[in-house]
C-alpha cells in the first residue's frame, strides 16, 4: 500500500474508532496499560483495527475528552490529569512491593 494511501485510509477509518472508543467499557475492554482493546474495537466497527491506527485514535479519543472537561487555557489541574502526567513521565507504577 502506498504512502497516499494508506493516509486516506487512516483519515476515514480514525474518526470511526475514535467513535467506538466512547462505546467502550473502561472496566472490560481497556488493556492493563489504559488502552482499548483492539478486539472490542474490532467487535464494535466489524473491522480489523491494527495497534497504531488504536493509539492514534485513542490520543485524538483523549484531546477530545480534555477539551470537553476542560475549556481550553484553563489553568484547572484535575486529579485526573495530574495521574495521566505521572503516568506519562514513568512515575505512580506500581513497584510490585504492594
Amino acid at each position: 500500500m502506498t504512502e497516499e494511501k494508506k493516509d486516506t485510509r487512516n483519515h476515514l477509518r480514525i474518526p470511526s474508532i475514535v467513535a467506538a472508543i466512547s462505546e467502550l467499557d473502561p472496566g472490560k475492554h481497556f488493556t492493563l496499560a489504559a488502552k482499548p482493546e483492539c478486539s472490542a474495537l474490532e467487535e464494535l466497527l466489524g473491522f480489523e483495527v491494527t495497534a497504531g491506527e488504536r493509539d492514534m485514535a485513542h490520543e485524538a479519543f483523549k484531546k477530545e475528552q480534555k477539551k470537553k472537561i476542560r475549556p481550553k487555557g484553563s489553568a484547572v489541574v484535575t486529579g485526573h490529569d495530574f495521574l495521566s502526567r505521572m503516568k506519562d513521565k514513568g512515575m505512580g507504577e506500581s513497584s510490585g512491593d504492594e
